[in-house]
């Protein structure tokens, strides 16, 4: 990878002035060679896997496997620091390795992203708004188990402080098992 000294100006990396890297930075990257083929998928942020975040998976059920057609998505122990949205998109399984270390959190709140959801920003497929962790829309059966989902905002005076872990906006169904939900308010 090679970013030039002048992509970002004005911003500091420990303390130091960023200068861009050169194509002596070793400083690299590698995909896959191909994407899954397999509703059977597996997340983990630093060993083998199909994906590196939740999200990337969950983007990738929404997008590749058919409304109906059942998909597991295998989380290993690890904190992902990510917001997570799954729409549309029916009998969905998120499993993670074990309750106590598999934590997916964010710090996400109503002022900072307001509203839950309802609408698509134009030409994105992204949430239009959400303060939870993870939003869900039109989904059903939406299966949770061994995890931890953590909406890691604190109250302040400062905010708007609506901030759910989940936000479940759908008429169906949520099944959680062995399952932690954490907030400091709103957790569902």
């Amino acid at each position: 990878v090679v970013i030039g000294d002048d992509v970002a100006l004005g911003t500091q990396l420990n303390g130091v002035d960023f200068v861009g890297l050169g194509e002596n930075s070793n400083w690299y990257f590698s995909t896959k060679a191909s994407a899954p083929t397999t509703t059977d998928l597996t997340v983990d942020d630093d060993g083998d896997a199909d994906f590196r975040t939740v999200q990337g998976a969950l983007n990738y059920v929404m997008q590749h496997v058919a409304q109906d057609t059942p998909a597991t998505i295998m989380v290993k122990d690890g904190v992902y620091n990510e917001l997570l949205y799954l729409r549309n998109k029916n009998f969905v399984t998120i499993q993670g390795e074990s309750r106590e270390n598999t934590i997916i959190q964010y710090d996400n709140f109503e002022s900072k992203n307001g509203g839950s959801g309802g609408s698509e920003a134009p030409g994105t497929g992204t949430p239009g708004g959400g303060r939870s962790v993870f939003l869900v829309e039109g989904a059903d059966l939406l299966t949770l188990t061994k995890l931890t989902l953590k909406n890691t905002h604190m109250r302040s005076n400062l905010y708007s402080n609506q901030a759910e872990t989940i936000y479940f906006n759908s008429p169906n169904r949520l099944v959680a098992r062995d399952a932690n939900f954490i907030s400091e308010q709103d957790t569902y």
